[in-house]
């Protein structure tokens, strides 16, 4: 348990910039924490991410002026052992990271390492929190492409912003694009006017290509709730497949038991939670932190 005492400390070492206090005493606070609590975790992740000089490994560098506006940073403390996972895709995200920390190793047998996943499956699943999770799994940045800043009206602009993107990228990094089936839907089953549909197969042409030609350095996760829309040429250029379902009890109890850890002033026990409750893991944390919060609400009122 953090003492005043402990808080105290931290924040005179921080306002006096002294880097070394500062991760000195964190590593006193994690080795204090219970063997599993969230708290020990995340700052094991903090301190085994930060260099001795106490710099971020993972350092966002300066984006190319053309792609500014295109996409954004994200970032989270959020790892692979974090998030409730069903074993198979556990085992999938385990060689994947693998392959790619293992690039050199690879090419030395002649193979190619892979690094493009596609995550699919309904909303709320985990899919962009296992994209975090990757990119620091991998110490590497993370961008997400902005469709909103892409996506134009005018002819051919759409597809010119994509290709920018991707041949514009920091390298290395990964760069997410979720909801992909927004421009890579199924080419035949196009049902505009003929131009639209003419801009939109040079839209999926152009960013199939850029795909297949893609830096080995940067890692593409591409995500979508609906893999049925995605266009058929698509599966091809990723070689790793992810395919999220409805959590079942065990990886609900699974991520509730990670959860409640990070909240250990909670009476849990006395608590009625309903872990059927909602399609997804994302509808269960709303259900469970609304009990938690009207508990919560009930002990301070």
């Amino acid at each position: 348990m953090v003492k005043s005492t402990d808080f105290i400390a931290l924040a005179t070492a921080s306002l006096k910039n002294d880097k070394d206090c500062v991760r000195n005493i964190c590593k006193v606070l994690a080795s204090r924490e219970k063997e599993g609590s969230q708290l020990k975790r995340n700052l094991n992740n903090l301190l085994s991410k930060f260099s001795n000089d106490g710099q971020h490994q993972i350092n966002l560098v300066e984006l190319n002026p053309k792609i500014k506006g295109l996409v954004y940073s994200v970032s989270s403390d959020v790892t692979v052992e974090d998030l409730a996972l069903s074993s198979v895709i556990v085992e999938k995200v385990t060689t994947f990271i693998q392959e790619i920390k293992q690039k050199d190793q690879l090419a030395d047998y002649g193979f190619s390492n892979s690094n493009k996943v596609m995550l699919s499956g309904p909303s709320g699943c985990g899919k962009t929190s296992l994209a975090i999770a990757l990119s620091n799994e991998l110490e590497l940045p993370l961008y997400v492409l902005d469709f909103t800043q892409v996506i134009s009206s005018f002819l051919g602009t759409t597809g010119a912003k994509l290709a920018d993107v991707f041949r514009n990228l920091p390298s290395p990094c990964v760069l997410l694009v979720d909801e992909i089936d927004t421009v890579l839907t199924e080419r035949s089953n196009q049902q505009t006017n003929k131009s639209d549909c003419g801009e939109a197969a040079r839209i999926v042409t152009t960013l199939l290509i850029e795909i297949e030609r893609l830096n080995s350095d940067i890692v593409l996760v591409g995500a979508t709730n609906h893999p049925q829309m995605l266009d058929s040429a698509v599966g091809r250029r990723f070689d790793t497949h992810l395919c999220f379902e409805a959590p079942d009890s065990k990886i609900r109890q699974q991520w509730y038991s990670k959860f409640i850890q990070s909240k250990q002033n909670v009476e849990w026990d006395k608590l009625n939670i309903d872990l059927s409750t909602g399609n997804s893991i994302a509808e269960l944390k709303l259900h469970v932190e609304s009990v938690a919060k009207a508990w919560v609400l009930k002990q301070v009122c």
